[in-house]
């Protein structure tokens, strides 16, 4: 008896993280625009599942911020706004500059070994949702091993909003992705040679980067929208 709940568990389980996956790659590739509304009988026939892995992995992305849940128009994709994007920014910039000048001088040298592998994996040929997967992971490593678990639980979520941001400045820009592995490499050097000062200055750096990125994404997206409706 035990043997079949554990596989109608996993069963679930696997259903589960499958929708969650398709949803959260369309989101983050923009095949599913921001501010789309989503029915969940409709995306459980789409996928062959039934509305209880859809509604589990809505409610799970909008944990991570992918969605959000309007009592008036229901689950709608997340849309990225400049107001958002310089307060998630302005937060991660101080919180990370924190959780960096404090986890420098004690991380060990397993766990960089670690985030060299992650990083390995990024300069790969791997597709855009990976990239940004492995992007979080590699920053997850090296900040996680020595704080606190509610200084991570803050971060956390501010990096589930940055998500989309991200891609924004991928998307835009071609080249994001090969410059952005150069300073995660400079960022795995610092904290080699246990610079403080300069892991602090490269991180900053890093993530004002890709704002100034997004922020343009956005007011391409925002002028491209005005031609398209006075047209």
């Amino acid at each position: 008896m035990i043997k079949q709940n554990n596989s109608m568990q996993s069963r679930y389980v696997t259903a589960k993280q499958a929708v969650l996956n398709e949803i959260r790659h369309d989101i983050i590739t923009g095949v599913i625009s921001p501010g789309s509304r989503f029915i969940q009988s409709e995306i459980a026939e789409k996928l062959g599942v039934s509305t209880t892995p859809v509604r589990e992995a809505l409610s799970a992305l909008a944990s991570e911020g992918l969605v959000k849940i309007d009592p008036h128009r229901g689950i709608c994709v997340y849309e990225p706004n400049l107001d958002d994007l310089d307060q998630i920014y302005d937060l991660r910039i101080i919180v990370e500059s924190y959780v960096t000048k404090y986890s420098v001088n004690r991380i060990s040298k397993n766990v960089i070994n670690k985030a060299e592998s992650v990083f390995e994996a990024m300069t790969k040929d791997c597709d855009f949702t990976e990239w940004i997967r492995l992007n979080s992971q590699f920053h997850e490593i090296l900040e996680s091993s020595s704080i606190s678990v509610p200084v991570l639980n803050v971060l956390q979520v501010l990096r589930n909003y940055s998500v989309l941001y991200v891609a924004l400045s991928l998307d835009l820009s071609a080249k994001r992705r090969t410059q952005s592995n150069k300073e995660h490499y400079e960022i795995l050097k610092a904290y080699g040679k246990k610079d403080v000062d300069l892991a602090v200055d490269l991180v900053r750096s890093h993530l004002e980067t890709t704002r100034i990125i997004a922020r343009e994404a956005l007011k391409k997206t925002h002028e491209e929208n005005n031609k398209s409706t006075s047209l």
